[in-house]
């Protein structure tokens, strides 16, 4: 009954306070190894309460031993207790783990509680994590990167490639923000900087400034990308999407956009991160969408740094927009709202869970399930107000982009054997389809589930046909392929409205040269073609609609 009370109690605070920090000391770090503790936590149990109060003695053994005034043992069951309510509802979203215990150990606890310091970076000055990501206005890009120790004066140089060897270089300089987060123990300076006045459709050459505190000598690397062009209803030349035929030119040829989800930090996933390398150096590649499910740590910040690592051979090149899913949610989404610079406020949204953004002639838009669980998506929720008021303006610019794709990380459709396709998919359809089809959207990128799949156009579970030409209802793509391990839980019939189904680790690739055509192929990581798709559109629509 005082296990009981004392749990009541600490779930009652977690829902009034603000996130808690500590000061990580080499004190208690030694003092929380010290203790050895060890846990299981039973996600087969019935409720979060359930689980955390069969282990709660633990806990309190683990605070105790590594803090010694009441507040710090406090605060410290209170982050731990807060960690795993999140691990349980985090297993319990993946209906093939409802079976497992999370094991954790001693050093990963202390890592949780930040007894233990988790530094971010390979040195102390040189910048790293590089990471390119898009505004609303063509005309600026943002450039993200992380040191340990914080830079003096950190700015970026920026000028246009085709200026070089001409004598006369343009040289600007923008001035960088800092950040950073405690969570986790986590130890290091978040550097972000938007670029302006840049041209659009032109390729740039940038490097990263900054001067350290000694006598070090902070190493500067240029890095290059390529500006989206200014919004235009002219048609662009198609590009083939597995070969190199034709030469990306910005506003003359139509250019490339990879999707993929659920990515981790495996062999899969730096063997995925190595081949969008490749297609980004020979320009194959433009933009990189990401589906949440990104690097896994689930409080460990170590992963986040090595995940950020990974992708860096892309990212400093190649702007890369992330959705946020549920392995992003510890430590109140702290991670991924201090890593990923997403241009919600200019999107119009109150919130860094979602947003929306433009490439050529696509507009996409983000949205979560992840915070609330789907309560502010419903009639007068935030997040559907955002929503509908985006979708609107969007209608208003198909002229010059034509497509609108909706993208995020749960699945409105999936033929997995699973809670996530049978009954989550079946809510999620019952809160947002009718909108999804009254607005228009022509395709849904989405994740979750570790495998690929595309369906017809479809629309209350019936496709409405069995090709793309004028479709009558939005398709679905999973692409939760990144790299984590598979799932191969497909049902054994597969639905009508399934059009393909596969598990090779890859990605989709998008292109959209004109209001006519739309063409998708998924590739797998060793660059082979496992799946294709074009919508074509001969009929002109003129309010939007689907029409069933």
């Amino acid at each position: 009954l005082i296990m009981s009370t004392k749990l009541a109690l600490f779930f009652f605070i977690l829902c009034s306070l603000a996130p808690l920090h500590f000061a990580v000391s080499n004190r208690a770090c030694s003092a929380c190894i010290e203790t050895g503790v060890e846990l299981d936590l039973d996600v087969s149990l019935q409720s979060p309460t359930l689980a955390v109060q069969a282990i709660f003695s633990s806990l309190e053994n683990l605070c105790n031993g590594t803090y010694s005034t009441p507040t710090e043992v406090n605060n410290c069951l209170e982050v731990a207790t807060e960690y795993l309510i999140d691990l349980y509802n985090d297993a319990t979203s993946e209906s093939e783990h409802l079976e497992e215990k999370r094991s954790l150990s001693t050093k990963r606890l202390c890592g949780i509680v930040s007894a233990c310091a988790t530094p971010c970076c390979i040195t102390n000055w040189n910048p790293e994590q590089i990471h390119l990501s898009l505004t609303l206005n063509p005309s600026e890009m943002v450039v993200s990167w992380v040191t340990y120790e914080e830079l003096i004066d950190p700015s970026v140089a920026y000028w246009q490639i085709e200026q070089e060897g001409s004598g006369s270089i343009d040289i600007q300089i923008a001035p960088a923000a800092t950040s950073t987060y405690s969570s986790g123990g986590w130890e290091g300076v978040i550097y972000n900087c938007t670029m302006i006045n840049l041209e659009p459709g032109t390729a740039y050459r940038y490097r990263i400034q900054g001067d350290s505190s000694g006598p070090y000598y902070v190493k500067e690397v240029e890095y290059h990308f390529m500006t989206d062009i200014n919004p235009s209803s002219a048609p662009l030349m198609p590009r083939s999407l597995t070969n190199q035929s034709n030469t990306f030119v910005p506003g003359v040829t139509a250019g490339t956009v990879a999707y993929f989800g659920d990515i981790g930090t495996t062999d899969n996933s730096y063997e995925t991160a190595v081949s969008l390398y490749r297609l980004a150096q020979n320009k194959s590649i433009q933009l990189v969408v990401q589906g949440g499910d990104l690097s896994y740590a689930d409080t460990d910040q170590t992963v986040w740094d090595k995940y950020m690592r990974m992708n860096e051979r892309y990212t400093n090149s190649v702007p890369t927009m992330a959705a946020v899913g549920n392995h992003e949610n510890y430590y109140h989404f702290a991670a991924y709202n201090h890593r990923m610079f997403m241009p919600y406020q200019q999107s119009g949204s109150n919130s860094k869970q979602y947003f929306s953004f433009n490439y050529e002639k696509i507009h996409f838009i983000s949205w979560s399930f992840e915070e609330l669980k789907g309560i502010d998506l419903r009639e007068n929720g935030a997040q559907r107000k955002w929503l509908e008021n985006d979708l609107q303006q969007a209608n208003l610019e198909r002229d010059v982009r034509p497509w609108v794709v909706l993208f995020g990380h749960r699945p409105f459709y999936c033929s997995s054997d699973s809670n996530d396709c049978n009954t989550v998919a079946q809510d999620l359809r019952d809160i947002l389809e009718d909108m999804i089809n009254e607005y228009h959207i022509d395709v849904v990128l989405q994740a979750h589930k570790h495998n690929y799949e595309r369906t017809y156009p479809v629309y209350q579970s019936k496709e409405t046909q069995q090709n793309y030409e004028n479709p009558q209802a939005p398709m679905y793509y999973v692409v939760g392929v990144g790299g984590v391990d598979k799932n191969s839980d497909f049902d054994l019939v597969q639905p009508s409205w399934s059009a393909d189904r596969d598990t090779k680790y890859g990605y989709l690739l998008m292109s959209a040269p004109n209001e006519n055509t739309l063409q998708m192929v998924y590739l797998s990581k060793s660059f082979n073609e496992h799946d294709s798709a074009t919508i074509t559109r001969t009929q002109a629509i003129s309010d939007w609609t689907f029409a069933h």
